[in-house]
């Protein structure tokens, strides 16, 4: 590779990234709300306990419900690293703290039965391949939960159109376990019809939070959280573009289900 084509990617990769932090200035963490009662979207989340290898205690993160039997979150939550696979996610659905929560499920997984992420995920870890899914064994959750967040094929036109507002509900790691907490803020970017960024407070721990947006009376999936930026605090999410709910599809069929 000569220079010219060299500086030429860099350019590029500079672009990107100047375009990318837009909208990135710095979120305010009093803008949350912490979610105390058993209603929409609290009791769609869940603050998710993961245990990676051989250690005994957890690694900590957000995932959501999709489907009466699917568990939505960020890959990096369940992916393998050198350090271990995930051998066991605890999920609590509509916590409050670590003794009050609508429902609780443990899973042992098990790769390509209820767990499934994008291969390889630990050495190409961007943020196009950032989601993973968790297979519940059954619907009983669901039962307790009545109803879970809707999943649609999203471009940056389409979401606009929906809605200008987003919100994010998680599990922050500057709050103490179990707690949910909640934002909604007017604006939004979307870049390369694949990253959603606004001024949303987040946290680690938020890892896997949904980004949602109310739709004909409906809660609908707009993104999920992959990483925040340690300066502003300020979230960027992956966009629920084809490609993405192609292979969510994709690995539900796998264990038996149609979204």
């Amino acid at each position: 590779m000569n220079i010219v084509n060299l500086l030429s990617i860099v350019c590029v990769l500079v672009s990107a990234e100047a375009r990318s932090q837009e909208t990135m200035k710095p979120a305010d963490s009093a803008n949350r709300t912490r979610l105390t009662d058993f209603s929409e979207p609290h009791l769609y989340t869940c603050y998710m306990e993961m245990y990676r290898g051989f250690s005994k205690n957890p690694k900590m993160g957000t995932g959501f419900l999709i489907h009466p039997r699917v568990i939505l979150t960020a890959g990096h939550n369940v992916a393998y690293y050198p350090t271990g696979r995930v051998k066991q996610v605890d999920a609590f659905f509509g916590s409050i703290d670590d003794s009050t929560y609508r429902a609780k499920e443990t899973l042992r997984l098990r790769r390509r039965k209820n767990k499934f992420f994008k291969f390889s995920y630990c050495m190409v870890s961007t943020l196009s391949r950032d989601f993973a899914i968790v297979i519940l064994p059954d619907s009983s959750v669901y039962k307790q939960l009545g109803g879970h967040y809707k999943l649609d094929v999203l471009t940056s036109e389409r979401l606009k159109e929906r809605t200008d507002s987003i919100s994010l509900t998680g599990s922050p790691m500057d709050m103490s376990p179990h707690e949910i907490w909640t934002e909604t803020k007017s604006g939004f970017g979307v870049y390369d019809e694949k990253c959603i960024k606004a001024c949303l407070y987040t946290r680690p721990r938020n890892s896997g939070s949904p980004v949602w947006y109310h739709y004909n009376n409906a809660l609908y999936v707009a993104g999920v959280h992959s990483r925040g930026n340690t300066v502003t605090c300020c979230g960027t999410h992956l966009l629920m573009n084809q490609k993405v709910v192609d292979k969510i599809e994709k690995w539900c069929s796998r264990a038996g289900i149609s979204l």
